[in-house]
């Protein structure tokens, strides 16, 4: 004989039935059932009121809710989502600049509101990877402390050709110091580059780069020639290990937004193309990713600025690949560079 199975709707009926028809005391029932007095009578008046489905379980939510999100600020985050990719952080900063007579929700909230509306694409979690002994990463405590440099692949145009975007950042306040599309991954490309920023911004404390040209040696050494042209002005070439991107990961999260700005649609030509990475910069740099005291992510608290070029220990690079080195200038005691 197979088992009879029943659900707890059943159950409270036939407590609740027992409770109606009185053959029974409330306090044998609860007894019965293993129920209090009061449960006994709750589904006696839900059965004799509304029935077999009024001993469905009802929903616990409550019917108003004072604190939620207006309705307005959640429009707003929508829009931004959808017209710029931003996370919610930027998102909730841009709103309370331009809109500060709103009263916008935490960030958590905001990651909640994306979420809801399928506008963020779940990652698979890390795999635990084992510590090597005497690595580390470096960790810039100001703006113009640390800077790093990588080559964004190859964007395909429209005419067949290929460019190379160099892409410079501050690691601290997140600020995008060049974007330029090269046509090769040369050092002579992309050392005016580099050079032009750090007159304009000066010169960090280190750099961080992969292991790639033209920052790393083609040997697997650690000492390319571009490393050798940083150690000459006092900055202090750092690497990522070979094959862990996640080590300049917040460099590789921005090219995943170059990417999406500027790849959608294939340029002709690389001017178009370079325009279309100059909007990128002057739009993402708009506003810092980052609490500091600067109050604006361009200001660095570091002065160090590269030597003039009749200086006795600049290098003269030379185009036929040549270079003439003299002696590095000394450096104070109290100067310390940290690195990796």
């Amino acid at each position: 004989m197979p088992i009879k199975e029943s659900t707890i709707v059943d159950i409270r009926e036939e407590m609740a039935r027992l409770a109606i028809e009185k053959r029974y005391s409330v306090r044998e029932i609860a007894k019965m059932f293993g129920v209090t007095r009061p449960t006994v009578r709750k589904w006696g008046a839900r059965l004799r009121e509304l029935g077999r489905s009024g001993l469905e379980d009802r929903s616990h939510a409550p019917k108003t809710c004072p604190h939620k999100t207006d309705t307005e600020a959640e429009r707003l985050i929508l829009e931004d989502r959808n017209l710029w990719g931003w996370g919610s952080k930027k998102i909730l900063e841009r709103l309370a600049e331009s809109h500060p007579e709103l009263v916008l929700p935490a960030r958590s909230t905001a990651d909640a509101i994306l979420s809801r509306y399928g506008l963020v694409k779940s990652m698979r979690a890390p795999r635990e990877r084992a510590l090597v002994p005497f690595a580390h990463r470096y960790v810039a405590t100001q703006p113009g402390e640390l800077t790093t440099m990588d080559h964004k692949g190859e964007f395909r145009l429209l005419n067949g050709r290929y460019v190379h975007p160099l892409t410079i950042m501050d690691h601290f306040s997140r600020y995008i110091q060049a974007c330029e599309a090269l046509d090769s991954t040369s050092f002579a490309r992309a050392w005016p580059v580099i050079e032009r920023v750090f007159r304009e911004h000066g010169l960090p404390l280190a750099a961080q780069t992969d292991n790639g040209p033209p920052f790393g040696a083609p040997s697997g050494g650690r000492f390319s020639r571009l490393s050798v042209e940083l150690m000459s002005l006092g900055v202090q070439p750092v690497f990522s290990r070979p094959g862990v991107p996640q080590d300049n990961g917040s460099h590789e999260r921005m090219h995943r937004d170059l990417k999406y700005d500027t790849a959608r649609m294939p340029a002709l030509c690389p001017v178009s193309k370079h325009s279309s990475t100059r909007s990128f910069t002057n739009t993402m740099s708009s506003v810092p990713m980052r609490d500091s005291e600067c109050s604006d992510p361009r200001e660095s608290t570091n002065h160090r600025r590269v030597p003039s070029p009749d200086a006795d220990h600049v290098r003269s690079i030379q185009l036929t690949g040549r270079s003439e080195l003299s002696a590095p200038p000394a450096r104070s005691s109290g100067e310390r560079i940290r690195c990796s």
